[in-house]
């Protein structure tokens, strides 16, 4: 039985805060396959003259139990497939692989077997790269009972071009491998090119990216959903019977509800419905227990704002909110400080005093940020260039560059270059002014001889 199929709307929650174009005013596009389900509320529209209908009580309660089980019914609808979910039949059009003849293609799950089902395409970099984990597991685990399924999307020809590609490194004579079709023969190989297997999974949990598996358990219910590479762990508790389902799904709902909240948020921001759309985060950023999560959609929230001129004065006062909000954290601090910085380089954020508030925020947490002090550092420094104070974000980005690890050095140096070069021009264009006039007050003194 197919779970209900969502619309694809292909976005990340981590958007970027720098001044482009924002992502929902981008067109939709399917990444890896993967939607993410639509929030929605019932909501019963009024006709009339706009004075209240007067109604009896038996129809009063006729139309509240006909509410509840369309409210019933709408909450089952956009139910999202999640851990402890009952894993949806497979209906896959091409078994290309069936592990050197160890398995049988599936449809229904049996009990007391495991399954991964894993995504993947020809065209993803990381869905290769872990085909060699894929192979190693399955061989790991060829007499558990644990049957690998990966799933494409894509036609029939394209596996079949990509399966005569060699495996990068291999070397002819070795025992390795020499193509894909020899290194993925170990485990089932398929692909499903009317995408119903990609809908029943990857859109009906909301996951964005391939390669994503869904570790089925011995009870047919999902167990774990994740990176194919980090499920060696949850695989071996299942397997075991040593896995705990309801503590890694408590965690894994709540990013999946956020993740849903914001799928809302892109649509309603794509039908031109800003208030909507902005009611949606409010009411996430209220009530969200995942404070990483609630961060990033203050900062969407942010960028709502700073996108529309006629919404400045709601800007100014929601980030003159922020500032004073006590319970965020370093992090946060820096992330609404950075963004600050941002907009203010830009033109978004006018007002200095809101400059100087996020520069003391920033400046007040900044010795207990542990590793990540040279890069509050960096945000600090942009602030105080943000308000004119070259020669103080020079001192600030140059210690900052000092203090970071060798490998990390280099974006931070890029920003001091930058300060660099810009003080340089500054003080050619101040001795070109001076000799300008110099020159002037020369040319007059000799005139008035």
């Amino acid at each position: 039985m197919k779970r209900f199929i969502f619309r694809a709307v292909a976005v990340s929650l981590a958007i970027p805060v720098a001044i482009t174009s924002p992502l929902w005013a981008q067109s939709a596009q399917p990444t890896g396959g993967s939607t993410n389900p639509q929030i929605t509320k019932v909501e019963a529209s009024r006709q009339g003259d706009g004075q209240p209908e007067q109604k009896n009580e038996a129809e009063k309660n006729s139309e509240a139990e006909k509410d509840a089980t369309t409210r019933e019914e709408a909450e089952q609808a956009i139910e999202p497939l999640t851990i402890g979910s009952v894993a949806p039949e497979l209906d896959i059009m091409h078994w290309i692989h069936d592990g050197d003849g160890a398995f049988d293609p599936v449809s229904k799950f049996e009990n007391n077997k495991v399954y991964v089902v894993e995504f993947w395409a020809t065209w993803c970099g990381p869905c290769i790269a872990a085909m060699p984990h894929i192979v190693a597991l399955q061989k790991e685990y060829a007499d558990r009972d644990v049957q690998i399924i990966s799933v494409s999307s894509e036609p029939m020809a394209t596996i079949e071009a990509f399966l005569k590609r060699e495996v990068p490194g291999a070397k002819e004579g070795d025992d390795a491998p020499q193509t894909y079709q020899e290194l993925t023969s170990s485990y089932c190989l398929t692909t499903d090119p009317d995408r119903s297997t990609s809908k029943s999974y990857m859109e009906a949990s909301g996951q964005n990216g391939i390669p994503c598996a869904f570790l089925v358990g011995k009870s047919g219910k999902i167990e774990w959903i994740g990176h194919p590479m980090s499920i060696d762990e949850p695989l071996a508790k299942v397997v075991n019977d040593d896995w705990d389902r309801d503590a890694f799904a408590e965690k894994f709902k709540e990013d999946q509800h956020a993740d849903m909240v914001f799928q809302a948020f892109v649509k309603a921001m794509r039908s031109k419905e800003t208030d909507k759309a902005l009611q949606i985060l409010d009411d996430y950023i209220a009530t969200g227990k995942l404070a990483p999560r609630v961060s990033q959609m203050q900062m969407v929230k942010l960028q709502v704002l700073a996108g529309e001129e006629s919404r400045s004065d709601e800007l100014k006062a929601y980030v003159a909110s922020l500032l004073k909000d006590e319970s965020l954290g370093f992090e946060a601090i820096n992330r609404l400080a950075w963004t600050i910085a941002r907009y203010a380089e830009a033109g978004k954020i006018t007002d200095k005093d809101t400059v100087r508030a996020a520069l003391k925020k920033t400046q007040a947490i900044v010795d207990d940020t542990g590793a990540s002090k040279p890069f509050v550092m960096d945000t600090i420094a942009h602030l105080q260039q943000a308000l004119g104070d070259r020669a103080a974000a020079i001192a600030t980005q140059t210690a900052a560059v000092e203090l970071a690890e060798e490998g990390r050095k280099d974006r931070l140096q890029r920003y001091l270059d930058e300060l660099l070069e810009a003080q340089e021009a500054a003080a050619q264009e101040a001795a070109a002014n001076d000799a300008a006039e110099a020159k002037d007050k020369a040319e007059g003194k000799d005139q008035s001889e």
